[in-house]
């Protein structure tokens, strides 16, 4: 089923069809797939892997056709990362970074746009904790700091890393992000995790490396106001949606595309499964069957939830409305809690009743079982968050920051 045909909404690109980008993120989904032990036992995506997704030209979508990106539609943007995912959680969780960093990086000075177009794979990463400490300097700032959880470092050409300082003119210290090229990072290889593997989501350390006015964004500023820090505004809808709905959700369909394969591979074995002692078939079993379908109408639901937030953000940017209400981004956090979080649940059910099998370093089940808890556990997904942000909003208080 086409969720984007069905809505009568054509891909916003000047080179590819909506048809032809979901086969190239099939493709990718396979290749990833193929790759998938070398994945977990390097805890970084192949090569191979990482070079076919920049040559797909996929993680282009969220730049601007004015800074030669194909500018997709958002309900384009999450099919082709849920597609991505449902061959590797890492993949889609690096696609999704890079289609996030490359729209909010429309916002930002020209200058460091053309520097980042002009650098090669363009690929840029961040760490949003602020963790660094500044010095001025004359035309910017001397950038110190320690910051963890940056994923897809090693492949990156810019770093975005979080801290509190005061720009010239500004009268109080505020959240910013330094962005620094990838031939000054020192990495520090610490990703030794259950899940999301791939990713290689380890540590930058800098030492009063100088970061000038031009690479520098406000974006608690932003993401308060929506109103563009550079020189140039883009027109189209896709630069007019509020930064937290359009961020956050790009972390969503690691989940939900990796559950979907979760659902694929339990049917599978299941099909073929043998109960030992008994000598039935587990396709015979009705719990088995009532699990998978259990399973599936719920990934249904989270998959069309999905779908109706990146509808409902679009219909509200094209109509101007600007900045959400405080309950308003608190209903989409809940939202998007509630995706991964579903995701997480029918997954660890269906991990449960595959059998012991499952519990073997060879068996998909287990990698698919880590990776899906794995990604949604991200602070802006956090559910206890989430439900209580969007209680207090409709209670008249103040809601979550990370709504």
């Amino acid at each position: 089923m086409n969720a984007m045909s069905r809505q009568g909404t054509a891909v916003q690109s000047n080179e590819f069809t909506e048809v032809e980008l979901m086969m190239r993120a099939r493709g990718l989904a396979e290749l990833a797939w193929k790759h998938r032990e070398e994945t977990e036992s390097t805890r970084r995506i192949p090569r191979v892997v990482i070079d076919a997704l920049f040559d797909s030209g996929l993680p282009r979508l969220g730049t601007s056709r004015r800074m030669g990106g194909l500018e997709g539609h958002p309900l384009t943007l999450v099919e082709v990362g849920r597609e991505l995912s449902r061959g590797s959680a890492a993949l889609g969780w690096l696609y999704g970074l890079t289609v996030g960093h490359q729209w909010y990086l429309s916002f930002m000075s020209e200058r460091f746009q053309q520097e980042v177009r002009d650098s090669k794979p363009g690929l840029i990463v961040d760490s949003l904790v602020p963790a660094g400490q500044v010095e001025p300097a004359d035309g910017g700032f001397l950038l110190s700091g320690h910051w963890k959880f940056v994923s897809g470092v090693e492949w990156c050409s810019w770093a975005g890393l979080a801290v509190v300082a005061k720009l010239p003119g500004r009268t109080e210290p505020e959240p910013l992000v330094m962005f620094v090229p990838a031939d000054k990072l020192k990495i520090e290889d610490t990703w030794h995790t259950v899940g999301l593997r791939g990713t290689a989501s380890n540590e930058i350390k800098l030492e009063r490396v100088f970061v000038p006015l031009h690479r520098i964004f406000a974006l608690a500023r932003f993401a308060a106001d929506g109103k563009p820090q550079g020189e140039v505004s883009e027109p189209g809808t896709l630069y007019k949606l509020p930064f937290m709905a359009m961020a956050a959700i790009q972390l969503c369909y690691p989940a939900l595309g990796a559950a979907q394969r979760v659902i694929e591979e339990y049917a599978a074995w299941t099909k073929k499964r043998v109960r030992a002692y008994e000598h039935t078939a587990a396709k015979e079993a009705p719990y088995s069957q009532m699990t998978l379908a259990d399973a599936t109408v719920k990934w249904d639901a989270a998959r069309a939830l999905m779908l109706q937030y990146v509808r409902d953000a679009w219909e509200a940017a094209e109509a101007g409305q600007g900045v959400p209400s405080p309950e308003e981004r608190a209903r989409m956090f809940g939202q998007r809690a509630f995706i991964t979080r579903t995701c997480a649940e029918l997954t660890n059910q269906l991990f449960l009743d595959s059998g012991a099998m499952s519990l073997f370093e060879t068996s998909a089940m287990q990698a698919l079982w880590r990776d899906v808890n794995a990604a949604s556990m991200h602070m802006v997904l956090s559910r206890g968050d989430a439900l209580t942000s969007l209680g207090r909003t409709q209670m008249g208080l103040p809601g979550h920051h990370f709504a």
